[in-house]
């Protein structure tokens, strides 16, 4: 009966030291309001992350730059995680279509976003942290001829090498009124799970 018991107390201290060594995970969700909605289901299909949404409606890439309100703010909530003890396993970015109004951001979107991806690896001690980023869909009907340079930068921004992984979202259709740039609700499960799927894969 005692070596029973020893036997019971050795399972439960080892599985109990074994779920203290496993870090607790985290996903951080940046850029606009097509990630925000895609957090959800994020949250489903990740159910062992802590999905953190940063995200805010029609933000410019401009404001995910060091200083700026929406990322000093991110990181501040990411800090807080990390002394609770949670390591930021990714970050997600879904960002653009406040760009496409802009020739002079739109041209540069992937110097901004080399910035963001830099500064924040950096503040957060990091280094190479997976982030996974969607290139823009269709063009919306009111979106200028800029569009297809934010894409075009974002294609040129995924690099295997900086662990850069682009999704594409131009074969979801569509965005759902004349004049939003947002998909209809049906898209941002398929979203996410592109998220997902490329975030596993590295």
């Amino acid at each position: 009966m005692k070596n029973k018991i020893l036997l019971i107390l050795i399972i439960i201290f080892t599985f109990s030291s074994l779920a203290l060594s496993i870090p607790k995970q985290a996903i951080i969700l940046t850029g606009q309001s097509n990630m925000g909605k895609s957090a959800m289901f994020i949250r489903e299909l990740m159910p062992n992350h802590r999905i953190v949404n940063c995200s805010v409606g029609g933000s410019s890439i401009t404001e995910w730059q060091k200083g700026e309100y929406n990322y000093e703010k991110c990181l501040q909530i990411v800090q807080i995680l990390q002394r609770d003890g949670y390591k930021i396993a990714g970050i997600f970015f879904f960002q653009g279509e406040r760009d496409s109004h802009s020739p002079l951001i739109a041209i540069r979107w992937k110097w901004f976003f080399y910035k963001f991806v830099n500064n924040f690896r950096s503040d957060i001690s990091e280094g190479k942290i997976p982030i996974v980023f969607a290139q823009l869909g269709k063009k919306a009907p009111i979106q200028p001829g800029t569009w297809g340079i934010v894409q075009f930068q974002q294609r040129r921004s995924q690099s295997s090498e900086m662990n850069l992984y682009m999704i594409k979202t131009n074969d979801i259709e569509p965005y759902c009124q004349e004049l939003s740039p947002h998909f209809c609700p049906e898209a941002y499960p398929i979203i996410a799970q592109r998220f997902v799927d490329e975030f596993r894969n590295h």
